[in-house]
């Protein structure tokens, strides 16, 4: 009998590092990778090997040192819940091994470019980045040159001003004083006129204090002859009330006397008639045979 032949085995290397506080996260990710790679082949026919490298955030698979699957640049995610299609490279890569194909199919060309494209990108933000400061570098110094120029054109024109200043300087005192005479003058006006005013507030004052004394008067004796009338209608209103009461006292009175009187007519109508009965039934001879119904 021919023996069977021996499976060639599939090294599967794991590269990861975690980013700050998910270093257990990304060890665990890598376990639970190993538990896909032997669902697929639970025979075994690979051997899996893991390390921690830079850079931080990656994780890598690598099939005989062939790249086939990669986190943090073709953004491949994690092998378990990656995409169908991710996962399948990885797994051909396995089969290929043990198939004892040379050639293993795996994405590192397509990570070579990648790399390539970002390298170009970061190339190409650098050169832009210098460019700019460049840029600001020129136009800080045409601001400064500009700032220069303005600063001697300010200074020319200053010393113009400070000609015309002196010039005029005379006339500007002469109209000063001019118009603080005319100011004192309108003060003085302005003081008459507020004490003209305050005067004629004070006795407007008086006349308003004397007219509310007169009202507040003549309010509180109507008040006084308003509280004597109602007094007076209050009065004449008890009395009304009182006699009204004694006369209703008196109907009352009467009508208990007709009552009384009534029930007494009525007990001695009653004890009359009562007694009547009586005395006749006293008189009557007694029943015979003859007069009892039914007896013969």
């Amino acid at each position: 009998m021919f023996s069977k032949k021996a499976l060639p085995i599939a090294k599967v290397s794991f590269v990861f590092l975690g980013e700050d506080g998910q270093i257990a996260y990304y060890e665990d990710a890598c376990e639970k990778a190993k538990n896909v790679i032997k669902e697929w082949f639970p025979k075994g026919g690979y051997e899996c090997k893991s390390a921690q490298a830079r850079p931080e955030g990656g994780f890598q698979i690598r099939v005989n040192g062939i790249l086939v699957f990669d986190k943090l640049t073709l953004g491949h995610g994690f092998l378990k819940g990656c995409k169908p299609e991710f996962a399948e490279t990885v797994k051909k890569a396995i089969q290929d091994v043990h198939q004892g194909k040379n050639n293993i199919t795996g994405c590192q060309q397509e990570y070579d470019d990648a790399m390539h494209k970002k390298e170009e990108e970061e190339a190409k933000a650098l050169a832009e980045e210098e460019k700019q400061k460049k840029d600001e570098e020129r136009k800080k110094r045409v601001e400064e040159e500009a700032a220069k120029k303005a600063e001697a054109d300010k200074k020319k024109e200053d010393e113009t001003k400070k000609k015309a200043t002196a010039a005029t300087a005379k006339k500007k005192a002469a109209a000063a004083k001019k118009k603080k005479e005319e100011a004192k003058a309108e003060e003085e006006a302005k003081a008459a006129e507020e004490v003209r005013l305050a005067e004629e507030a004070v006795e407007a004052q008086a006349k308003a204090e004397e007219e509310a004394r007169k009202t507040a008067e003549e309010e509180e004796k109507a008040k006084a002859e308003a509280e004597v009338k109602a007094k007076e209608e209050e009065e004449t209103r008890l009395k009304a009330e009182a006699q009204a009461a004694a006369a209703e006292e008196e109907r009352q009175r009467a009508e208990v006397e007709a009552k009384t009187l009534a029930e007494s007519l009525e007990r001695e109508t009653q004890e009359k008639q009562r007694g009547g009965l009586f005395s006749f039934a006293c008189c009557a001879p007694p029943a015979t045979v003859k007069d009892v119904p039914g007896e013969a």
